[in-house]
């Protein structure tokens, strides 16, 4: 990737801001280009530039295509987010607050473009039910540990009180423990994002009868009567909301939780009023004794 095409890229997340953030990106822009072209020498070339792609081959099944496509955009944002991450961080020369907060913003664009990607890739692979299962027995405590140490630093930044509680004794469950810590993670990091400085987040885990329950419950911005009708579709976002407008989204963790979840045997649903909260609940099959 050389400096021009990099620049192109920033001048497009600059397109898509809202006009305080647009205006940012400008002096963003203006800053990269003084820093030159010694600053895109991570996986390029001496002239600065990738290598290029892979031969082209005869024949691409959409699925080919998509991967192919997934993996080259794959490969320019992690070098944009890199590049940005590197730049903030005064790597490359002395930057100003407003710079930095640009920055950290590109930071985020990229690593949101990164999860579409991840996202949609995940997509293609449920609906040609290639989405691979790794079903174990696991305790439920475990998830909730590492929910807990991943998430509540981000919590305590925006002075959330995060507290779980669990049923004792509390059995233990069976699906894929890496695909339901990231539903879990997700749950948890919505209510982080999408609630006022000095909210509560409870994490919750029950016994129901053969199932487990995991409930994610805070005192957020809560879901409008309009929401109920649209949660859980794909790509669908609340972006009626200024706090969702503010976090860049797919739209797509909560239907692939659901249809995830689906085929573990459990299930997805939520509940929440608009000022109030909202509660997003997950089940798992129960390991028997």
């Amino acid at each position: 990737m050389t400096l021009e095409q990099a620049l192109r890229l920033l001048a497009r997340l600059r397109e898509a801001a809202p006009p305080s953030t647009a205006a940012r990106l400008t002096e963003v822009i203006t800053f990269v280009k003084e820093m030159g072209t010694n600053s895109w020498n991570g996986a390029a070339d001496a002239n600065g530039t990738l290598p290029p792609p892979e031969s082209e081959i005869e024949f691409l099944s959409p699925r080919h295509i998509l991967d192919h496509t997934a993996g080259q955009l794959t490969n320019i944002l992690s070098i944009v987010e890199g590049q940005a991450s590197s730049l903030r961080a005064g790597r490359l020369g002395r930057v100003t607050t407003e710079q930095a907060d640009a920055l950290k913003l590109v930071v985020e664009y990229a690593a949101s473009g990164l999860s579409l990607i991840d996202l949609t890739q995940q997509l293609a692979s449920l609906r040609a039910g290639e989405l691979s299962i790794d079903s174990i027995v696991f305790n439920p405590l475990d998830i909730t540990a590492e929910t807990w140490q991943r998430l509540s630093p981000r919590a305590e930044v925006r002075g959330h009180q995060f507290s779980i509680l669990a049923d004792d004794p509390l059995p233990y469950a069976r699906g894929d423990y890496q695909r339901i810590l990231v539903i879990l993670c997700a749950l948890v990091d919505n209510a982080i994002q999408y609630m006022p400085y000095g909210g509560e987040i409870r994490l919750t885990v029950n016994t129901l009868g053969s199932q487990l329950l995991f409930n994610v419950a805070d005192t957020g911005i809560g879901l409008t009567p309009e929401d109920h009708q649209h949660v859980g579709e794909p790509f669908w976002r609340g972006v009626h909301h200024p706090l969702v407008r503010q976090h860049p989204g797919s739209g797509l963790h909560l239907y692939l939780a659901q249809q995830t979840l689906a085929l573990m045997g459990g299930d997805l649903f939520f509940s929440g009023e608009a000022g109030i909260g909202s509660t997003f609940s997950f089940t798992l099959p129960a390991e028997a004794d």
